[in-house]
């Protein structure tokens, strides 16, 4: 499971890298924001859809703790 998180965000990273984004590195918190806020300066951008089911399906992955990765979980403050 941790391969399958850590192939699907350098694919992630791979897709954004030329994105309108503060910041290009694979954490949730930037996966969270390109949910949220990436469509309003990417979405016309080639491969936005496939990038966007990425981070979801990361997301999705990390909340339902089907993996323990303390490089990607979201930290809770």
């Amino acid at each position: 499971m941790i391969e399958r998180v850590l192939m699907a965000r350098y694919e992630w990273e791979e897709i954004t890298k030329r994105f309108n984004m503060p910041d290009h590195n694979g954490t949730i918190d930037n996966l969270v924001w390109f949910v949220n806020n990436g469509y309003k300066s990417n979405r016309l951008r080639r491969k936005y859809n496939e990038a966007y089911r990425l981070a979801s399906d990361i997301i999705e992955m990390v909340d339902n703790e089907k993996v323990n990765i303390s490089s990607v979980r979201r930290t809770e403050i």
